[in-house]
């Protein structure tokens, strides 16, 4: 039986992760908007733009996108919620089925879009820091992408389950203690 030198372990996944987060700058993971559904999935970390936090998707192929958060930073966490040995966050309600994510610019909050075939159907803001999710509308659709965000307000593209265009526009305007 082979033994394992258990001190190169923490040093074996800071250097996963850092593979990882260089990999997913590499390939343009800095976009304030993604579409990770279907064949726009990419499994793998999606770093928040200029920002300690990132979104690992997993492609699920018939089970939907699912989606945990991630404090990347390496060190000494600055938010209470977040510690060494609790990096990662993840929710049934808003992590599965997810069509696309959208980070708030300059802010640690992130929206996500739900299918209603194995998630939701809705629409979250999360709180980063804090740990904490906001519905921001139950749209009970098929499909939702988010096509704009700001530091107010998010627009996502609804359709039903039967037409593969958007069938309505919504403006989804953030809680008066989220913006700035």
């Amino acid at each position: 039986m082979t033994w394992m030198n258990v001190e190169r372990i923490p040093r074996a996944l800071t250097v996963i992760f850092s593979l990882a987060l260089m990999s997913a700058t590499a390939y343009g993971a800095h976009k304030s908007i993604e579409n990770i559904a279907g064949t726009a999935c990419r499994t793998g970390v999606h770093q928040q733009p200029k920002g300690p936090f990132a979104v690992f998707v997993f492609c699920d192929d018939a089970e939907g996108t699912n989606i945990a958060v991630f404090y990347s930073e390496l060190g000494d966490p600055r938010f209470e919620k977040w510690t060494l040995t609790h990096r990662f966050w993840q929710s049934e309600k808003w992590g599965a089925d997810v069509q696309s994510i959208a980070w708030m610019p300059n802010r640690n909050f992130l929206v996500v879009a739900t299918s209603e075939m194995y998630g939701t159907g809705a629409v979250y803001l999360l709180d980063l820091e804090k740990q904490t999710a906001i519905t921001l509308a139950e749209l009970q659709a098929c499909e939702s992408q988010i096509q704009s965000i700001s530091e107010h307000a998010v627009s996502v593209a609804v359709s039903d389950c039967e037409h593969t265009t958007p069938s309505k526009m919504l403006v989804l305007p953030f809680p008066s203690t989220v913006r700035k």
